[in-house]
This record gives structure tokens, sequence and C-alpha cells, in this order.
């Protein structure tokens, strides 16, 4: 048949596109406007059918009144020459949304990431199909049912376009009255309307009311049930009933859902190929309610995959079962409610859900996480305190308890990681589901939070990525703590104090105190100090210089207030003549105690205040203790002379011969080294004998390592020639001058506190006497300002000796 002659002299028609059940589609060019078009002309052996001629034009009609970017515009309606009605409409040039999800279930298939040559995606897919939701929940606002819709009849443009074409189906429900209703001749006409038990549809995306012919029921709810079966192929890879001939895959609409999409297993994916009977719109009158006959039943439909290996979110799937419910009431109320549901999953509310559940299950594991951390602790404490009452040389049957305990602590300790780690499991997994997630990232910044602030505590090395953690996961509720800014209140006795400031840097492995100007006078209330490890100079007419390090940490105010008091402790600048040669003031205030895990019997970490008191810069030297045995000999107590003169461990004088009643030093004894092979007796008769005690643990480790918790009297870094100890020198060694190495210097001054010599100290008790420091054959372990030694009080040892100290007067 010529058509270009039925056609008026207004278009000019360029060939066939397709065939549809009552109307061929023909590419036309519009000779006025130039452009081309699409011309759907009503078939021959249908021209004579009212009902049919009826919803040919209904189409042209609802669709003409649908104007939405979704679909298809209509131009014009008319009839041809030979008195056949057509219509045009914007002519779509893509593919249809099956072979896309043909195309990325392909390359699923192939391992291929999901991913098509064109840029199609699972995701993107996901997009579309919430765009086929919007225009169809948009027919429906205007009171039209599709009935039809199904990938074939979704186009994807070149360029975005998401369409739902072929509207030949459409049903205007109900006769809805206002603005922006849809009105058909059709709709209008009680004479055209669908006949009860008549069947229309593609039977593989056909709700059951519709496989039934009870299109009374028919509504909203039946396209979302084809919306639902669109969703479905997106997630499997294939229709919902993909195997029978049409009027089989009816009857198993009519009978039953299929198969459910979790149940699915992965199969080879088969070619692309043409729709097949189920998936093809069929119009059959005068059906049964129990089914309809319809003539294609001969056909069969090709096999096609069984599952697929794109992803199946829990969310969508649900989505997917709800919207092909059975009953219409069970399923979403119409298209618009389904797209939310969609944009809701897209848009990451789903996953945020989800996320927020993990976050609930990690948070519900902290307070049982928190006591074994605690238990741990505490059994690790008993342990040490009970190791610390026995002697080295006590048996393992006497160890064994502490031992036990120890173990006890280590079992925790591993449950605690295995906790931890789960904890973190979930709180990542809730980023993975939704990575904005600010409960996740909160509980993540708390986690490294409180373990940045052990770290710093303990000066641990890892303090570093812990505070790289907290600032990647930190929105904000952690920003002062990790500026770090504090405060510092100082007030003197005298006031009026110049205060210097030098900061703590590291150079050459030890920290170096470098000035930072004057800071003012004293006092000093509240005024603003950043984070870090400082030393203030305090000098003032008439007065010693006093050296006062701080350790400000994060948020932290240094007020010195000291425990159950409310005003700052004044710090006292002694006088010139209050400190006698060769002492050392250590003012008041708090020190960070213990917390080094490499120090034997270093104990927790914890802020301790102290009192003001004097130590001796130097411990004491052969010469001064030499002074002290002449002055016994010479008061008549040779006896207590004899007694408290350094021996060897074998026993018998080791000062060497007596030249009338004086002691005289062996050549190879330094008269400036540190005095050794004394006894804890010895060394408490000397301290009081000139005036002054033997030094607490506490005020022995805050001499020693200042207020910051550093693990040596320089810093945290180590090197064998820092001290006088065991790796300082090549080949044999033993004491030096105790002036010997600087470098082995306090924050307060104090000399030699990690080699040559360690010294008694008045802690303990009276069968298990202490000693500090580090001595000259020591190992790098034992000269760590942490370690505690315990020793019975008669105990004598060539690198043992004293260093006194004394309260203010």
């Amino acid at each position: 048949m010529n058509i270009q002659a039925l056609v008026s002299a207004d278009y000019e028609d360029l060939g066939l596109i397709g065939l549809g059940g009552m109307g061929e589609v023909r590419r036309v060019c519009d000779r006025r406007l130039n452009r081309l078009m699409a011309m759907k002309i009503l078939r021959p052996e249908w021209s004579a059918d009212a009902g049919a001629a009826a919803r040919f034009v209904e189409e042209a009609q609802a669709t003409a009144q649908l104007q939405h970017p979704g679909i298809v515009p209509v131009h014009e309606i008319g009839r041809l020459a030979d008195g056949r009605i057509y219509f045009t409409m914007k002519e779509v040039q893509g593919r249809t949304l099956a072979q896309v999800i043909d195309d990325v279930h392909d390359q699923a298939d192939h391992d291929r990431g999901g991913t098509s040559a064109d840029g199609w995606s699972f995701r993107r897919l996901i997009d579309a199909f919430r765009a086929v939701c919007d225009a169809v929940a948009y027919a429906h606002s205007r009171g039209v049912v599709h009935r039809d819709l199904k990938p074939q009849n979704i186009m994807v443009g070149q360029f975005g376009e998401v369409l739902v074409l072929d509207w030949g189906l459409a049903m205007v429900v109900g006769r809805a009255a206002g603005v922006g209703a849809v009105h058909t001749v059709r709709s209008e006409d009680d004479a055209l309307a669908t006949s009860l038990g008549t069947v229309s549809g593609t039977p593989a995306y056909m709700p059951p009311e519709q496989a039934r012919g009870h299109n009374e029921r028919i509504g909203p709810a039946s396209d979302v049930y084809s919306l639902g079966a669109i969703l479905y192929q997106i997630l499997a890879g294939r229709s919902p009933f993909p195997e029978g001939s049409a009027d089989a895959v009816l009857q198993q609409v009519i009978n039953g859902p299929p198969v459910p999409l979790h149940q699915l297993s992965v199969r080879t994916a088969v070619a692309s190929r043409p729709p097949s009977a189920a998936e093809t719109t069929v119009v059959a009158h005068n059906a049964t309610a129990a089914g309809a006959t319809i003539d294609l039943s001969s056909v069969l439909v090709h096999p096609r995959r069984q599952g697929a290996r794109l992803p199946m979110p829990d969310e969508l799937v649900a989505a997917c079962q709800r919207a092909m419910a059975r009953e219409p009431d069970e399923r979403f109320a119409n298209a618009a409610a389904l797209a939310q549901e969609i944009a809701a999953w897209i848009e990451g509310a789903r996953r945020r859900e989800q996320g927020l559940a993990r976050v609930a299950q990690a948070q519900s594991l902290l307070p049982a996480l928190a006591e074994l951390e605690a238990r741990a602790q505490s059994l690790l404490r008993q342990a040490r305190e009970r190791l610390e009452e026995l002697k080295p040389w006590d048996t393992a049957e006497q160890k064994q308890p502490a031992w036990d305990l120890e173990d006890q602590a280590k079992q925790l300790s591993e449950r605690v990681e295995v906790e931890e780690s789960q904890v973190l499991r979930l709180l990542h997994a809730a980023l993975s589901d939704a990575p904005d997630l600010s409960e996740a990232h909160a509980a993540l910044a708390s986690h490294y939070r409180r373990r940045h602030e052990q770290a710093e505590q303990e000066h641990d090395p890892d303090a570093r990525r812990l505070e790289s953690l907290l600032r990647s996961h930190d929105r904000g509720e952690h920003a002062l703590w990790l500026a770090g800014a504090g405060a510092l209140t100082l007030v003197t006795e005298p006031a009026g104090a110049t205060v210097e400031l030098y900061r703590y840097v590291e150079r050459g492995r030890r920290r170096v105190a470098e000035s930072a100007g004057i800071l003012g006078q004293t006092p000093l209330l509240g005024v603003p100090l950043a984070k870090g490890d400082w030393l203030l100079v305090i000098t003032a007419a008439g007065r010693a210089t006093v050296r006062y390090p701080v350790s400000i940490g994060r948020l932290e105010h240094w007020d010195g207030v000291a425990p159950g008091q409310s005003q700052p402790r004044k710090v006292w600048l002694p006088a010139l003549d209050a400190l006698r040669a060769g002492e050392i003031y250590v003012p008041c205030g708090w020190y960070q105690r213990g917390g080094d895990a490499m120090a034997s019997g270093s104990g927790r970490s914890e802020r301790v205040w102290l009192d003001a008191f004097i130590i001796n810069r130097f411990a004491v030297t052969n010469r001064e203790y030499q002074a002290f045995l002449d002055a016994l000999v010479a008061a008549g107590d040779l006896e207590q002379a004899q007694r408290c003169a350094p021996r060897e461990q074998t026993g018998g004088p080791f000062v060497g011969s007596r030249d009338g009643l004086r002691f005289v030093l062996p050549e190879s004894w330094p008269a400036d080294g540190p005095v050794v092979d004394i006894d804890w007796w010895c060394a408490d008769a000397y301290a009081r004998w000139s005036g002054a005690r033997l030094l607490g643990n506490d005020e022995w480790e805050k001499a020693a390592r200042g207020v910051d918790g550093r693990m040596y009297p320089w810093g945290d870094g180590f090197d064998a020639t820092f001290s006088r100890m065991r790796d300082s020198v090549q080949g044999l060694s033993s004491t030096t001058a105790v002036d010997s190495h600087p470098v082995d210097e306090s924050p307060y001054g104090v000399r030699g506190m990690a080699g040559n010599a360690c010294t008694w100290c008045a802690g303990g008790s009276p069968e298990r006497r202490s000693y500090r420091g580090g001595a000259w054959a020591f190992h790098q372990a034992s000269v760590r300002s942490a370690c505690r030694f315990l020793a019975d009080p008669s105990y004598r040892y060539f690198g043992l000796g004293v260093r006194i100290g004394r309260d203010l007067d």
C-alpha cells in the first residue's frame, strides 16, 4: 500500500518503524516545521471496529494531555485519506530498558563489573526506574492507568531521557473532574468502556486482577504491580515469569507469585533475544474471569537467566515484593509511593537506617568492653604489686600466683582486642552503608579520642596515628581537643617574678628547651598556652633561679591547685642563701608517675601532687663519703665506720687500708665518682650525718623525669652515650666522675639519674627497700626513669650508692 498517497501533503513518509497489536508506527517528516516525527496509524483490520477506534483515539487523547518529560508528547490527531485515524508524536531514538538491562547483566555475568560499554550500571538502572515511576505517578495524578508497563515500552535516549511509551491500553479510571484531569471520548461513554472479563496487557508483567479480567479492580495499584515486575527484571536480569507460552504465563500470574528474588541461582547468561510471547502485548476479548484465552499459546518463551551477579539490596527486594503483592491494597497505593521508596534508597535513607542499626549494635558492646578492660587493668596492677613484694631470687612457686594474675590479665586483654575489633568493624560497616553517617563518625571519633588520650599519657608513638584517625572522623566535637589549646596559672611568693618561657623540642633524640620569649610577671592567671611541654625559668631579685617545667595537656589548665584546695599553691622562690652548694630546688606541683610499660616496676600512669623539696644535683661522691667515714672515726665510732665502709661482695674493706685513723681510697676509685657498694643502712646513716634524708620514690622520679612523663631525664629518645651504662664505652667499664655525662640531666638540672650509679631511696618496707636510677653496668631497659627496684636493706652492689635531699627550712 502506498502510504504516502494516503498521508496529507504536510508529511513525508520515511518508512516503517514498527508494528503493534492495533497500529503501525512510521517515521515521517513534518514539511511545515522540517522535523522528524513518528506517526502512529490504526491498522486496516481494526478500522471498522468502533471499540478499537475508540481505544486508539483514547491513547492519543490521554497521551496528549499527559505533558511530562517522561511521556512522549503528541502533536496532532487526524485521518488518512482512507479514513484511518492517526496521530503524530515525537520520535524517540535510543534503546529499550529491556536491552539496557540485558547489557548490564551480561557485563556482570562475564565479570566485567556490571557496567556496559555506554556507561549503564546497576545504580543507573535504578535511577532510570525511579524516572519511570515518576512519569507513571504523574499519569496516576491525572487519573490515567497505563496497563501495559514493561521494559520494552520504556525507551532510554542517547542523552539520558527516560520515556514511557505505548499508552495504547491506557485507561482513564473514574470520571475525574477539575483542572488537570484527563478526559477522553471513550472514558466518558459507557458504551465504549472495557468489558468485564476482557484481558489486555502483557502476561509476564500483568497483575493478577488484570490477568483474571477483573477490569473493575484495575487502578493505579495495577500499574504498581507492573512496575514491581520491571524492578524484578532489573534485579534478577529476567522477567518474573520467563518460561512458557503466553497462556501458561497468564495462568502462572493468576495462580501465584514468581520465584522470590533471593532464591534465584546464578546461571550463565543467554544471548539477547526479541521479546517472547509472554512479554508481548496481547488483547483478548470476552475471556473468562478464571483466565483469558489468548491466541499465542503455542509460542514458547525462551529460557532466561535464573539469577544474576548484580547486587540485590534488601530494601529494593522488599519494595519489589510489596509492589508485586497479590492483592492491590497490599501494594503501594500508586506509583508516587513506589517512587518515594526508590528515592529513599537512592538518597541513602535506607542505608542510613542500616548504618544506625550497626552503630547501635556497636554501642551495645561498649559497656561490656569497658568492664573487660577495667578487669584486665586491675588484674595486671595486682600482679605487679605482688611481684614488687618479692625478691628476684624468690622461687617460681612463690611468683606463680602473680604470674597467674598476669596470665588472666593477658587473656582479658586479648578479649578486649577481639571485642574492640568487632566494634570497629560494625562502625566501619555503618560507614559503608552511609559514608556520611554522623553517628558512626561520632562513635569512631570517641573511640580514637579515648585511645589517643591514653597513648599521649603513656608517650606511646602510636599517638600520632590515633590523632590522624581522630581527625578523619571528627565532625567538630573534638575540635578543641585537636587544637590542643590550654592555659597556665602561676602564682609565686614573692610576686612580681619574671617568667621566661622555653619550649621543649626534639633535637638529636632528646628534648631541648628553646627560648619562646618572656611570658610575663607573676601572678599569671589563665594565660593561654599551647599544648606541649614547657620550661618556665623564674627569676626575682634576691632569689634563686627556679626551673618550673609544665606539661600542658589538651584543653588543660595548668593551675597549680593542690588536691583538696581551691586556689593555686604559691611557688616559693628560695632566697639566694637558702640553698647549700650543690642543691637544687624542686617546686611543688603535679607530675606524671609511672606509665612506662618497658620499665620494671613502673606501675600505671597517674598524676601525683608533690610538695616542694630539695635534692642534691649529684650523687654522693667517694670524696664526700670518705669524709663521713673519717668523721665517724674522729668521733670514736670506729665500728660504725667499718660497717659503713664500702665493701666488695666477698667482704672486707674496699676503701683500702687505714693510715692511722684515716680511710684511703684505692687508686682505681675516682674521688669525684659516686660511692657504691653500700647498703641501705649506710646510705641512711650518711644522709642523717649530712643533715639531709633519703629521697622518697616520688621525689626521686619527679626530680628525674620532670612533669611530662618522659622515659629518660633527657626525653624519650635513647643513645648509649647519653649516660654511663653498659654500652657507653667499649670493653670493661666502671663508675666515672658524677659530672662526666652532661646529657644525663633532668628538667630541674639534676645529673646522673640514668647512669653511673643507682641510689637508695626511702621507699619500700623495712624488709624490702627501694632503689632508683641507672648504673654503669645496666642495660638500656634498666636505666629508664620509671624503673623501681626493691632489695633487702643489707644488699650491696658495685653500682648502688646514695643521693640525698631535704625538706624546705
